[in-house]
C-alpha cells in the first residue's frame, strides 16, 4: 500500500495504461514470429536436414524406383491421389517428394558455394582496393569493371563445352560470378571506415597495416 501511495498521478495512469495494452499470450506468440524469422529459420533447418539426410528421408529412389503403373498420380489431397506419392508421381513413375528431398541438397550445395566463394573473394578484394588505395585500387576496380562486361553466358558455354558438363564445372562458373557483387559494397565500407578517428589513433600508436 505504501509503494501504491507514492506514486504520482501520472505514473498510476501510465501503469495503467500498459496493462490496458499488453498483449495477451496469444499477441505476445504472433509479436515473437514477427520480431524472429522463426518460420523462415524453421523451413531453412527442414531443408538442410532433409538435404542432408535424403537417402533415408525420402521413401523412393529418386532415379531407380520408376513405377509405369503409377504414371502421373496427383498429390494426395487431390482426386486420384495416394498418400503413398504425397506429392504425386512425374510421367514416369518416379515419386515427386522424393525428387525434391534429392535436389534440395543439390540447391543447397550450389548456393553455399555461391555464397562461400563470393564472400571470400569479393570481401578480400574490397578490403584490400578500399584500404590500400591508389593504383591497387584502380587496377582492382578496372578488373571488376572488366568481368562486369564480360558475356557470361556465353564464357559459361565456351567453358562447359572445352570442359564437360558435371558439378565440378558448375560450382566453378558459380564461384566466377558470384565474388563481383561483394566488391564494391565492401570497398564503400572500408573507404569510410578507414578515415574514423580509431583507425588513426591505431596508426599513431604504432599499429601496423595487418
Amino acid at each position: 500500500m505504501v509503494e501504491q501511495s507514492d506514486r504520482t498521478p501520472l505514473e498510476v495512469a501510465v501503469r495503467v495504461r500498459r496493462l490496458e495494452t499488453e498483449p495477451g499470450p496469444v499477441g505476445r506468440f504472433f509479436r515473437l514470429f514477427r520480431r524472429y524469422p522463426i518460420i523462415w529459420v524453421a523451413i531453412l533447418i527442414l531443408l538442410g536436414v532433409c538435404a542432408a539426410f535424403a537417402p533415408w528421408v525420402a521413401p523412393y529412389n529418386p532415379v531407380r524406383d520408376a513405377d509405369f503403373t503409377a504414371v502421373r498420380v496427383p498429390p494426395f489431397w487431390q482426386d486420384g491421389g495416394s498418400t503413398a506419392h504425397l506429392l504425386g508421381t512425374d510421367p514416369v513413375g518416379r515419386d515427386v517428394l522424393s525428387r525434391v528431398i534429392h535436389g534440395a541438397r543439390v540447391s543447397l550445395m550450389v548456393a553455399t558455394v555461391a555464397i562461400v566463394s563470393g564472400t571470400i573473394v569479393g570481401t578480400a578484394l574490397g578490403l584490400v582496393s578500399g584500404f590500400m588505395g591508389g593504383q591497387v585500387d584502380e587496377v582492382i576496380m578496372r578488373f571488376v569493371d572488366m568481368w562486369l562486361s564480360l558475356p557470361f553466358i556465353l564464357l559459361a558455354l565456351v567453358i562447359a563445352i572445352a570442359m564437360g558438363q558435371s558439378y565440378g564445372v558448375m560450382f566453378l562458373l558459380l564461384a566466377l560470378i558470384s565474388w563481383t557483387g561483394f566488391v564494391r559494397p565492401v570497398r564503400g565500407e572500408v573507404l569510410s571506415l578507414k578515415t574514423r578517428d580509431y583507425v588513426e589513433a591505431a596508426r599513431i600508436a604504432g599499429s601496423s597495416t595487418t
